[in-house]
């Protein structure tokens, strides 16, 4: 079977354990370690002004006929998935990695056992447990992309939800409601928050405890729009999907995101962004527009690390460009990277450039200098 299940697999019994993501997809065989890439701080690549207006062009947003913003490129098949050879450890951009992810099954977490599920993997107790029954750790919730789609997976992120569980982190990889199916307003956005607000609950089936105070979001294409978006709820309005939540995140990395929807929606492919928002343009109810935007919640006050690459043709630099400057003239904290020549679908590579320095971002934000990775980091379970 394989990793997630499809929509009909996904529809047993929410104690079902679902085998891992091994084996998924067409492997290649990278030609040296994956950490023999990660850059030094003095290596992150700092975004510049464009020469250009900052408001892109509607020819240039989303360019390209027939691409759809965040399109089904972003639910592509994995290219390298995680090995089964040996145990080994080390340490990658100083942090400490270690052992084989445990794979503990598919959870269901809301009414629809079809589309509210997820999938979860801890880190190898051998390594990381410190010999505890129930070991506290860190958590990462990791948000798919997929044009918000209701036929979307986590499946693609496989690769990078098991390598995170490598360096002491319990990782969540929830579905949700989508697009052509029960999604869209605010079915969507409500479903991305209550998966989080899950974490507490992760702890029987994953035999741990997670931290609530230490949960960490990372998200791809229209996952990272909804990981950024996510992580400002306590900023929403009384009312607003995902207001109040129980979970605070610590940071957030976004790999090639959508954070202006009102922005996004003026150009090529912007129908997509109304059915999202439930049919309605900016002008019929800026309120939705704002609630929906990422950009519309800074600052934030923790780490917001967003990476983006100059080839994505999905949404290109153009559509972000003003985000970068609101992350700099509000001080938020966080990463800022563009990669030059990395494209929408190149940052589930698990041995390529784009996810390396992905990693690094999130892991510094995770476990920050002079704290250890694992057990006893920063926070209680």
């Amino acid at each position: 079977m394989r990793w997630p299940p499809s929509r009909q697999d996904a529809s047993r019994s929410r104690s079902t354990t679902v085998p891992g993501p091994t084996g998924v997809g067409p492997t290649t065989t990278p030609t040296s370690a994956p950490w023999s890439r990660v850059p030094e701080a003095s290596d992150v690549a700092q975004p510049q002004p464009s020469p250009e207006s900052a408001r892109p062009t509607r020819r240039n947003l989303l360019r390209a006929a027939g691409v759809t913003v965040l399109g089904a490129g972003a639910a592509a098949a994995l290219t390298t998935p995680v090995g089964t050879g040996s145990v080994d450890s080390g340490q990658v951009s100083g942090h400490r990695r270690a052992g084989r992810p445990v794979d503990r099954g598919r959870l269901t977490w809301g009414d629809d056992e079809e589309r509210q599920t997820g999938w979860l993997f801890v880190p190898d107790p051998t390594e990381w447990s410190r010999g505890e029954i129930d070991p506290a750790y860190p958590v990462a919730v990791v948000v798919h992309g997929g044009s918000w789609h209701d036929a979307s997976s986590p499946s693609y992120m496989a690769d990078i939800a098991q390598d995170l569980a490598r360096y002491g982190l319990a990782v969540w990889a929830p579905t949700y409601r989508g697009l052509d199916g029960p999604g869209g307003w605010p079915e969507t956005f409500q479903d991305v928050s209550d998966a989080i607000d899950f974490v507490p609950q992760l702890a029987e089936q994953g035999r741990f405890r997670p931290q609530r105070d230490n949960v960490h979001l990372l998200g791809h294409s229209a996952g990272g729009h909804l990981a950024t978006w996510a992580a400002g709820r306590s900023e929403l309005p009384a009312g607003a999907p995902g207001a109040d939540p129980v979970i605070e995140a610590r940071s957030v990395t976004s790999m090639a995101g959508l954070y202006d929807l009102s922005l996004a929606e003026n150009f090529e492919g912007g129908d997509l962004i109304r059915d999202l928002l439930g049919g309605v343009t900016p002008e019929e109810d800026p309120e939705r527009y704002d609630i929906a935007s990422p950009i519309d919640r800074l600052p934030l006050g923790i780490p917001v690390n967003v990476l983006h690459g100059t080839e994505d043709q999905v949404i290109p630099l153009e559509a972000v460009e003003g985000y970068f400057q609101a992350l700099r003239d509000s001080g938020n904290p966080g990463a800022r990277e563009i990669l030059p020549g990395v494209g929408h679908d190149d940052w589930s590579d698990l041995h390529g450039d784009p996810w390396a320095r992905a990693r690094k971002a999130f892991l510094d934000s995770v476990f920050p200098t002079g704290t250890e990775s694992g057990v006893g980091a920063m926070g209680v379970g």
